[in-house]
């Protein structure tokens, strides 16, 4: 695998579409956001959307749209309802956002409340819902993720406890409903920081911090027909040990880790049953065990300090087995509190956009180091073979 930077429209001459500001706990989503509609006619716009975050001044309230055309790739802000309006979205930073046939849905985030907001990128309007039913109290750092019409809410921090609850909207009638685990295996008592990606018909949940970061996963199972009013699901722990039973993955799981992302890819040129892959990728928590082997005694005691990573691993989800990638081409530095996606037509692509990482004039042996929030973007090839990783010239 390996980083590699992708070509820019000219932004930085251009007053009309400059590149957003570098932020972090922003939510970044492709639409249509189906990645298993390859074959897809759909005409609507196919992007990627980044609303709001948090830099180290204010919370953002910003949308742009990072679109890929004729090989190159563009920023363009989205200008929508006034501020103020009824139907504008508030600014917030660790809310989430899921992409149901065309349309993106807001939910929660510092500064967002209990509101769920629909966003139609072709007529560049917000539109605040009408839900009904109960629904999940205002929360931030919490995970979530679509399956058919419904979308799922899952933990989080109300800013006064850590939460370990599910909901789930339906998004053709706007009823809540809460999900009910029927099941032996329960979440942590508190979930949040988490990342969660949908395989098929299941919920993966990976990671966290419950004062310390998690390397627990989860798999949410649902009916074969998913309904709101259908909230009866079954919880299954999937303990990452490097021995491969019923419910066990084989190989080296990712170290204890929060604020990181995962992503679905896809290998275009593998069969259908064996090209799915789960990549997570940096986070902030403790580094893996391997990178201790020739360290000396100060930086094995310095990695075992939690700070930000840069590692990516995957897991092959017909063999349920994890690996660490081991990637060429220019180093991603280590990044947390960063978005990312993968699209429908390059299936075996992972993009990551802004985030917190050290300084660029860091000093190696400033401890403890300083941070900024960045607004690059690189893009993983995470074809199986020969993974490259570079950055994206803005």
């Amino acid at each position: 695998m390996a980083w590699i930077q992708p070509a820019f429209q000219d932004t930085k001459t251009s007053l009309s579409n400059p590149p957003p500001l570098a932020r972090a706990h922003h939510t970044l989503t492709w639409l249509p956001g189906s990645l298993n509609d390859l074959e897809s006619k759909d005409s609507r716009r196919k992007c990627a959307v980044l609303i709001g975050g948090a830099n180290r001044e204010t919370l953002l309230a910003d949308t742009h749209v990072l679109s890929h055309q004729d090989g190159q790739w563009k920023w363009e802000e989205l200008r929508l309802a006034p501020s103020g309006s009824r139907n504008a979205l508030t600014p917030r930073a660790r809310h989430s956002a899921v992409a149901i046939q065309g349309k993106l849905f807001v939910f929660g985030g510092i500064g967002g409340g209990e509101a769920v907001f629909s966003l139609d990128v072709e007529a560049k309007r917000w539109l605040r819902l009408k839900t009904t039913g109960r629904g999940p109290c205002a929360r931030f750092a919490h995970a979530a993720t679509s399956v058919q019409n419904i979308m799922y809410i899952i933990g989080g921090h109300t800013g006064t406890w850590f939460v370990n609850d599910v909901f789930c909207l339906d998004t053709l009638t706007r009823r809540w409903s809460q999900v009910h685990i029927q099941s032996s295996v329960r979440l942590p008592p508190s979930l949040h920081w988490t990342a969660c990606t949908v395989m098929g018909s299941k919920i993966l949940v990976f990671g966290g911090a419950l004062g310390t970061p998690l390397e627990d996963a989860y798999v949410l199972r649902q009916p074969d027909r998913a309904s709101a009013e259908s909230n009866e699901r079954a919880l299954e722990n999937m303990s990452l040990s490097a021995q491969s039973s019923a419910n066990e993955a084989a190989g080296k799981p990712p170290s204890p880790r929060y604020q990181h992302s995962c992503t679905l890819t896809f290998d275009a040129n593998a069969a259908s049953d064996s090209s799915v892959r789960l990549c997570i990728m940096g986070g902030f928590g403790y580094t893996s065990q391997s990178s201790f082997d020739n360290a000396s005694a100060v930086e094995e005691a310095r990695m075992r300090v939690a700070g930000p990573l840069k590692d990516v691993f995957i897991f092959d989800v017909r063999l349920r087995t994890w690996s660490e990638a081991k990637i060429a081409g220019e180093a991603l530095p280590p990044l947390w509190r960063h978005a990312a996606f993968s699209r429908a037509s390059q299936p075996s692509e992972l993009i990551i956009f802004g985030g917190t990482r050290r300084k660029r004039d860091h000093n190696e042996n400033e401890f403890p180091p300083t941070f900024e929030d960045c607004n690059e973007i690189w893009r993983l090839d995470s074809t199986w073979e020969s993974p490259t990783q570079a950055l994206l010239s803005m």
